[in-house]
């Protein structure tokens, strides 16, 4: 213990009295205290062979005159009248070791925890495997690093992160990255094997922020408090690597993708024989078509007919090259027409041989068919027979896969997603679903498009089996959305790690965020971004960190010069 760290002392008079779980600090000596320092005090009591250290958290302050009964005895303060200024600070407990839950006796000196203190407080010192979450904040007196316990996001102990806050304040996708690159770090330092074998698919979603992960960011040069802050946390500041990217192609029949001017991009492509036997027809539906319509049964029909006759003689949807064409013999195929040879002096309509012995209405086709063309034109570049283009999103050739969808129309990135999280699933539950396989990272901005609270879709139910079974499947989600109060509760319900950017006043007060102190609600008011408010499964306490400024470029308007050499420079030589 250090005497140069010593703050205060345990207040504990009545109306400020020590509890167990929280107390108040009477500030000494105009020392520097403030909002999220992390304090301890060491007890030893007669009845006790060892001391006791109860760890804890500042949340809350207070600075007033005593000795003064108004607020104008403010002016006559400090040469006319005989007050004194005092400045106190509640604590939330964090830790106590041992575990004897005695309010700490007034008078007991407080210090301020650094090193391994600060370690103790955030149960540092019990994570076998770590990675770094962030960095204290700006502005406090240590700078201490802040991680996390990689057992309880990796599927051993616990998994996924979901992260909330306002658009474009909250910095949710950086903050996302940035915890996927402090994965991969630490994973190379300790664990080069697993490394190798961990992937992680990043659905980018706005712009082409995130087509450009593989190219450093020139603005790090300037920015000398987030080198600093790299060098503390031991990231290297560089982009990321091995790594690829997919996106829609650029028109109807074209090879070239929309996305990074084509550079290094692979099409985001499915055979028909994929959409046929794989049954992808089920989503291009939602659960909205099946409560208003009757269609669900002739879904189900199209999607198993598919997936069986392909091939078959005496059918020719083997034979279609555009999503257009398979529509056309799909509209044939289920026609529910009566069987004539002339119906009102004109030729009649055969039944299609699907539709047979079905008590199908024309009422239910015609919204079939209706829906199926409308969906169509919106993934009619992502469908054609050219099998030469590749099938699928193949995400196990690289550590790291950005799919584009940005520019797709939303049924259409529904559809994307949908696709790669079914696939997913059934490879995971094919092979041994969790034993050996490394985790895979799923990152995905825009829950609420993807899982809303009230309505119900087969992505939707695929985000839920992640969050419910994931685990097990050692596929982990990343999530973020800007209001977790319309999501689905259960994948926020079982995500280990939350974390929380800057919040609208009403949408803080909400049950979702009933995790939070009211302190850091409050705090979540007033958050700039690159701070967070991150709750995990050993620490008590909501947690208030930085994370720096990306090393990779966030746009193609960051990539003015080489990369980072000065930098990297700076980062491998000592200080």
């Amino acid at each position: 213990m250090s005497e140069s760290n010593e703050i205060g002392i345990v207040i504990g008079v009545e109306r400020l009295a020590s509890n167990p779980l929280d107390f108040w600090l009477y500030v000494q000596d105009n020392n520097n205290v403030q909002l999220d320092d992390i304090v301890y005090l060491e007890i030893t009591e007669e009845n006790q062979d060892e001391p006791r250290f109860i760890y804890g958290i500042v949340d809350e302050m207070k600075k007033s005159l005593e000795g003064t009964d108004f607020a104008s005895d403010a002016e006559l303060y400090p040469n006319k009248l005989p007050s004194r200024l005092a400045e106190i600070a509640h604590v939330s407990v964090l830790r106590v070791e041992p575990q004897i839950f005695n309010p700490p006796t007034p008078g007991h000196a407080i210090y301020k925890a650094t090193n391994n203190e600060f370690k103790k407080a955030l149960y540092e010192d019990v994570m076998d495997r770590t990675f770094v979450l962030g960095h204290t904040r700006t502005g406090l007196a240590q700078e201490e690093v802040i991680h996390g316990n990689l057992d309880f996001l990796d599927g051993e102990s616990g998994a996924h992160v979901n992260i909330s806050g306002i658009s474009g304040v909250a910095t949710k996708t950086s903050y996302a990255t940035f915890l996927l690159h402090s994965i991969f770090s630490s994973l190379k330092q300790h664990e080069k094997n697993k490394r190798a074998n961990t992937h992680a698919i990043i659905f980018n979603v706005k712009g082409e922020d995130l087509m450009w992960l593989d190219k450093a960011n020139s603005k790090m040069n300037e920015d000398e408090t987030s080198q600093k802050m790299y060098k503390k946390m031991g990231i290297e500041p560089e982009p990321f690597s091995n790594i690829q990217f997919y996106s829609k192609p650029n028109g109807q029949n074209s090879k070239l993708p929309a996305s990074r001017d084509g550079e290094e991009v692979k099409l985001l492509h499915w055979t028909i024989e994929d959409f046929c036997k794989k049954q992808y027809i089920r989503l291009l539906f939602t659960e909205d078509d099946f409560r208003t319509t009757q269609i669900e049964s002739l879904v189900n029909l199209v999607a198993y007919k598919l997936d069986n006759d392909f091939l078959e003689v005496g059918n020719s949807i083997d034979t279609c090259s555009t999503i257009y064409e398979l529509i056309d013999e799909i509209e044939k195929l289920t026609q529910p027409a009566i069987d004539s040879d002339f119906k009102n002096n004109e030729e009649g309509v055969k039944t299609g041989p699907w539709s047979k012995g079905t008590n199908m209405n024309e009422a239910t086709w015609s919204a079939f068919m209706r829906r199926l063309r409308n969906s169509a034109r919106y993934i009619n570049d992502l469908i054609s027979d050219d099998s030469e283009i590749g099938s699928g999103v193949h995400y196990k050739q690289t550590n790291i896969t950005v799919v584009d969808i940005h520019q797709l129309h939303g049924r259409a990135q529904k559809f994307v997603v949908g696709v790669i999280l079914k696939e997913l699933i059934a490879d995971r539950e094919k092979t041994d679903a969790g034993g050996e396989n490394s985790p895979v990272f799923i990152v995905l901005d825009e829950l609420n498009k993807y899982a809303p609270k009230d309505n119900s879709s087969s992505i939707k139910e695929y985000l839920v089996d992640i969050a419910e079974r994931g685990r097990s499947m050692n596929i982990i989600l990343i999530g973020a959305q800007q209001t977790a109060s319309e999501i689905e509760p259960r994948i926020v319900s079982n995500s280990a790690f939350r974390v929380t950017g800057r919040l609208d006043a009403a949408e803080s007060e909400k049950s979702e965020y009933s995790y939070l102190t009211q302190a850091a609600k409050t705090r979540t008011k007033l958050l700039q971004p690159g701070t967070m408010v991150v709750t995990q499964p050993q620490v008590p306490i909501p947690i208030l960190l930085q994370f720096p400024f990306p090393a990779w470029a966030t746009k193609k308007s960051d990539i003015k010069n080489k990369g980072t050499k000065k930098m990297l420079d700076e980062y491998a030589s000592d200080d």
